[in-house]
């Protein structure tokens, strides 16, 4: 019986947690850097998908388990679709016959240099992974104090005023996409979930507010965004309302725009706590 145990191939979620117990982590510890519930890690250990809330956010969630945990990714990704390839054999020796010692060391020697390459690539595809936590997809994801803040806004001294709305909104669409491509969701996926459609969507994470229906419809939908993608949602409307302020300001003669006041920066980051790449 014990044999037969050994031969079975390990399911998904015994390399998770043995990945796990073997760096002394706990699920709570787990939980707390991933920002991903609890119950949704055990139910990945258990491999019990019925307990995920979709398909699309399992694979998203067992994506940064397993960069968390320093797991090549893809080998679990495709294990979970069911693409797992077959293990690698050896052409069987004839009887009677047994293999060169010059095969065996040939043997050892790519085993080693496969498991070293093996390695670097896990280390890179962590250090490129974990630096950006993956939020929750839906609205009971995660716990209410683990909404996920944004790094201060700073104003470049000397920029053109009639450049501040769209710096501002372009500012709010790399924080968007950057969520959104940190958990591997394409658009086609979040309006799926959201009833946002694509082309609102990309209008913005791209900052351009003359393709939304509305300012006020604008808003809404920014708002909706940002909660699915558990960015923090009062920031993101902040510096909305800032693009609103500024851009009126830009509409306006230009005598009054001199007797305007600036539009005050308010504090936003980015999930990785970098802000956002300067527009240009």
């Amino acid at each position: 019986m014990l044999q037969l145990a050994m031969l079975m191939p390990q399911t998904i979620g015994e390399k998770l947690k043995q990945a796990r117990e073997a760096r002394g982590l706990s699920l709570e510890q787990a939980a707390q850097v991933t920002r991903v519930r609890i119950h949704y890690l055990r139910a990945l250990e258990t491999d019990q998908r019925d307990q995920l809330p979709s398909i699309v956010q399992g694979r998203g969630y067992l994506r940064l388990y397993a960069d968390y945990l320093g797991l090549p990714a893809q080998p679990l990704l495709d294990q979970w679709e069911g693409r797992t390839p077959p293990e690698p054999t050896a052409p069987p020796t004839p009887a009677g016959e047994e293999p060169s010692q010059a095969g065996l060391i040939e043997t050892t020697v790519d085993g080693e240099q496969a498991a070293s390459i093996e390695q670097v690539e896990t280390g890179k595809e962590a250090a490129g992974q974990i630096t950006i936590t993956e939020a929750e997809l839906d609205e009971g994801a995660y716990e209410p104090t683990e909404i996920i803040q944004v790094s201060p806004h700073v104003e470049k001294p000397g920029a053109a005023a009639t450049l501040q709305s769209q710096a501002i909104l372009k500012e709010i669409g790399v924080t968007l996409r950057q969520r959104r491509e940190s958990i591997s969701l394409s658009l086609s996926d979040v309006e799926h979930y959201t009833r946002l459609r694509q082309h609102y969507l990309r209008a913005l994470e791209e900052g351009r507010i003359d393709d939304l229906p509305s300012a006020v419809q604008g808003r809404g939908m920014l708002s909706n965004y940002a909660e699915f993608l558990n960015l923090d949602v009062e920031a993101l409307l902040g510096r909305f309302a800032d693009a609103l302020q500024a851009r009126r300001i830009e509409l306006q003669p230009a005598a009054q725009q001199r007797a305007s006041r600036p539009v005050a920066s308010r504090p936003l980051q980015t999930v990785d706590g970098q802000a956002p790449e300067a527009i240009a």
